[in-house]
């Protein structure tokens, strides 16, 4: 469109209408688009598919974008409904429908240098152990009742001098408590931040292993396997914990390490 001027002399935009009629395009007093209201309840302002009007971007009377016909939402709401605790956006930022935090933390391999570089990461080992016959030995990690803390183990290392097909399993309400203790080392060292870890294993026959099996971890002789897979890991709440049990058919060596983040 041209010949059209505003008072002060500057052009004035339009636009024809699908009758071919020029329309001067309209602003308020801010400076923002006005459109003109198609009518009815709610006085929906259209932005209209020129050549199928029923297709439309509206806002209604209630300030809600309008995707079709009598179908407002609101897009400050999910799924219809107001965003909250029990209605929350499903992001990598929720876990469980609850926001990430230390409480309940995404353990990403990122996070977990994070929290090692803070103090929290920590590992235990059985170090080198000779079985005098055929037995199944005991490896445990447990979170004490009253510890405060969330547990997440991240890596199981194992080691027997036999083919094997050792047991994982679960345990809740009771530190299996084998034989022997372990002191677990913080894998910042130097930091004097120390684990509420209950540790211990035995090298000798466990009769009536504790918990229930979880997985069966299988290795070949003398070749050392990992018990999780890359990414899997092991969340123990208060008063759980696990208990390994290595499969010795023989007299052989075995090993057990660990590694767990404590939050």
């Amino acid at each position: 469109m041209s010949g059209f001027m505003n008072a002060d002399g500057s052009s004035l935009i339009g636009a024809l209408n699908p009758s071919n009629v020029g329309q001067s395009l309209r602003v308020d007093s801010l400076g923002n688009l006005m459109v003109t209201s198609s009518g009815g309840a709610g006085s929906v302002v259209n932005v209209a598919d020129p050549n199928t009007p029923a297709n439309k971007l509206a806002i209604d009377a209630s300030g809600r974008l309008t995707l079709a016909p009598n179908q407002s939402i609101n897009i400050a709401q999910i799924a219809g409904a107001a965003p909250a605790a029990s209605n929350t956006l499903p992001t990598a930022n929720y876990i469980g429908g609850a926001a990430v935090s230390t409480n309940n933390p995404y353990p990403s391999a990122d996070q977990i240098r994070l929290w090692i570089q803070n103090g929290q990461g920590f590992s235990c080992t059985t170090g080198k152990l000779t079985a005098s016959g055929a037995i199944t030995a005991g490896f445990s990690v447990y979170n004490p009742n009253a510890s405060g803390k969330l547990i997440i183990i991240f890596a199981i290392e194992v080691m027997i001098g036999n083919t094997s097909f050792s047991s994982l399993n679960f345990v809740s309400g009771s530190d299996p408590a084998f034989g022997t203790s372990m002191t677990a080392a913080n894998r910042r060292n130097g930091s004097g931040t120390t684990s509420i870890a209950s540790l211990s294993y035995a090298n000798t026959n466990q009769a009536s292993p504790p918990g229930t099996s979880n997985t069966t971890i299988c290795g070949a002789s003398n070749t050392s396997i990992q018990g999780l897979q890359n990414g899997d890991v092991i969340f123990l709440n208060a008063n759980t914990g696990i208990a390994f049990l290595p499969n010795l058919s023989a007299a052989n060596s075995w090993c057990v390490s660990c590694q767990w983040l404590e939050i």
